[in-house]
């Protein structure tokens, strides 16, 4: 199996680069390529993590939310997102939403299944699991 620079070669030999006057393509590629070749082989690459900004993750963010009174109310995860927004703390919903089903797996909020959405609440029967 030929790696992703294998086939990137080819093209961009028959790019800009031959055509600026370099007939074979190769006399000013194989400089820059050096320089960003990968030093791994394709496919070993390390997952990298975003870092929680200062101020916490996103479910300490939630359970901010949560603690002041925020989610007396039910809300969904749209509305949640705007919230924490509004707060200076940008999430993407998928963010949102995974941190929400951690803390209901958690018993550390509620939900309910509205028109096949989920809002998510903080009822004041429920056991302080945090």
């Amino acid at each position: 199996m030929r790696t992703y620079l294998d086939k990137l070669m080819p093209i961009l030999e028959r790019s800009k680069l031959a055509e600026a006057g370099h007939a074979d393509g190769e006399a000013g590629l194989s400089d820059n390529l050096q320089a960003i070749a990968p030093a791994k082989p394709v496919g070993t690459r390390k997952r990298v993590r975003a870092t929680a900004a200062s101020g916490g993750s996103c479910r300490e963010r939630v359970k901010k939310l949560r603690e002041d009174g925020f989610f007396d109310k039910p809300h969904g995860i749209g509305e949640i997102v705007k919230e924490l927004n509004d707060q200076g703390f940008p999430h993407s919903i998928n963010q949102v939403g995974a941190a929400l089903s951690t803390m209901f797996g958690r018993n550390e909020i509620e939900r309910s299944k509205i028109d096949k959405k989920y809002s998510y609440f903080w009822g004041s029967n429920q056991i302080k699991a945090a």
